[in-house]
């Protein structure tokens, strides 16, 4: 399955729990929101998984098309969309290699020779990867900058845990401690703030 893959996540037969959870966490809202963010299309309120007997499936249009630069003209947009979903219906053994292999999701230095090759028969024209090109690499340049102040979390949380595990705290404490330092707090299971 492709994009936020439910399967890889929850599990091929997730709980009625595990579902409402992963939806309501990442799938209703936060996905295309952070997409939105990085400068491609806002496809809320679309979700991006829906369940038939219990079985998350993954809405690929709306996956393809929360992929597609915020910039592009509106009938570019809904050309690549309808492209990515031909391709991807065409080679459903790419189905897990969609970001990859079916979306252009970032610019690459291959880009013309790759569009040229997926493109081919497909009714792009030069114009529209022109288009393409010139949006993917304003995302990627975007994303480039975003770098450092995105994964600065990944620094703090690394500290966190080397406090946390060279602390005096019992074993119990560690699991719910949330800071260490001026002041350790616990979370509500503790009332301790």
């Amino acid at each position: 399955m492709t994009d936020w893959n439910p399967a890889e996540i929850i599990g091929n037969r997730p709980n009625p729990l595990a579902i409402n959870l992963y939806n309501h966490l990442i799938t209703e809202d936060i996905w295309a929101k952070q997409r939105a963010e990085y400068g491609y299309r806002d496809v809320r309120p679309a979700p991006l998984v829906h369940n038939f007997c219990s079985q998350p499936y993954v809405d690929c249009r709306a996956s393809i098309n929360s992929f597609i630069p915020a910039s592009l003209p509106e009938e570019v947009a809904l050309r690549l969309a309808n492209v990515y979903l031909d391709l991807l219906q065409d080679n459903p053994h790419l189905h897990d290699k969609m970001e990859l292999d079916i979306v252009f999701t970032i610019w690459v230095p291959t880009f013309r020779q790759d569009a040229k090759i997926r493109f081919k028969n497909r009714n792009i024209s030069t114009q529209h990867i022109d288009i393409l090109e010139q949006a993917l690499k304003k995302l990627t340049a975007l994303a480039l900058v975003r770098l450092n102040e995105d994964t600065s979390s990944i620094a703090c949380l690394s500290e966190r845990f080397v406090q946390v595990v060279g602390s005096d705290l019992d074993p119990v404490d560690k699991a719910y401690c949330q800071r260490i330092g001026d002041r350790t707090t616990y979370g509500d299971h503790f009332g301790i703030y």
